[in-house]
């Protein structure tokens, strides 16, 4: 699932500042639909990584255990590839991309969670 992101309502688009160019973004986590507003342009692209992270490491490594630090290190990772780079980089805008690596990673997480269990359920004779 992606990132919908647009430019908050009422907004004509004029900004001074990297920092100022806010967005608000829309996706599913699972059965919820979640808003995020006014965060920085180029945070989404933290969404993407997380997702695509996730989808590397249950393909190298098979669904288990992920400890935090290999967490931090994938982050760390997608962060300075250019695909997911923000172009411009500051305190707040790279603070806001994490938080949204997180939420796409555990959107992948939930995702194989949920098609787990209704497989277990369907596979299962009562």
């Amino acid at each position: 699932m992606s990132l919908d992101t647009q430019l908050p309502e009422g907004h004509t688009g004029r900004f001074t500042s990297p920092d100022l160019k806010l967005r608000d973004s829309k996706t599913m986590w699972g059965p919820l639909q979640i808003s995020i507003h006014c965060h920085r342009q180029s945070a989404e692209l933290g969404y993407q990584a997380g997702e695509e992270a996730y989808q590397e490491v249950v393909r190298r490594f098979g669904q288990g255990t992920i400890s935090a630090d290999t967490l931090e290190r994938f982050m760390t990772c997608y962060l300075t590839t250019p695909r997911y780079r923000p172009r411009i980089i500051t305190e707040k805008i790279v603070a806001e991309w994490k938080a949204l690596f997180v939420l796409g990673w555990s959107n992948q997480l939930l995702q194989d969670l949920t098609h787990r269990d209704t497989d277990d359920l369907t596979n299962t004779h009562l």
